[in-house]
């Protein structure tokens, strides 16, 4: 969001040809090493200064990948909007909750199968770690 929020200070400088002034301020923690290689280049003619273009579809890319993993959502759609939006509220899920957990074999108290969860969890981790003790290395 940071990097959608510095896209109009980044457009007001378009025109000019190396953007080191821009170099201290562009945010770049949403972009991996490579595409930071791409937007900060050591060569060239824009070594020293900023690749707006680079950063532009850096962006767009983190954009979108963030768009698929569910980190950001879109008001309104349905493709990429909040998948919590189609969860059940307050009476509609009181009304549902024991068929609702009936249906998947679940506990209707919070935490039951959690806590379950993680001791068979606990239990096998152990149990993996007892066995990878007697093997020979």
């Amino acid at each position: 969001m940071e990097a959608l929020a510095f896209l109009p200070k980044l457009e007001r400088t378009l025109g000019k040809s190396r953007q080191s002034e821009l170099f201290p301020s562009v945010p770049v923690g949403h972009l991996g090493p490579t595409w930071q290689t791409k937007v900060f280049p050591t060569e060239g003619e824009m070594a020293g200064g900023v690749d707006k273009h680079a950063w532009i579809v850096g962006t767009a890319e983190a954009l979108r990948g963030a768009l698929r993993r569910n980190d950001v959502f879109v008001p309104g759609l349905d493709k990429w909007g909040d998948p919590r939006k189609a969860l059940l509220q307050d009476d509609a899920w009181e009304n549902a909750r024991t068929r609702v957990c009936r249906s998947l074999g679940l506990s209707e108290k919070p935490g039951v199968d959690l806590d379950r969860w993680c001791r068979e969890l606990d239990d096998d981790y152990r149990r993996l770690t007892t066995g990878l003790g007697d093997e020979p290395t």
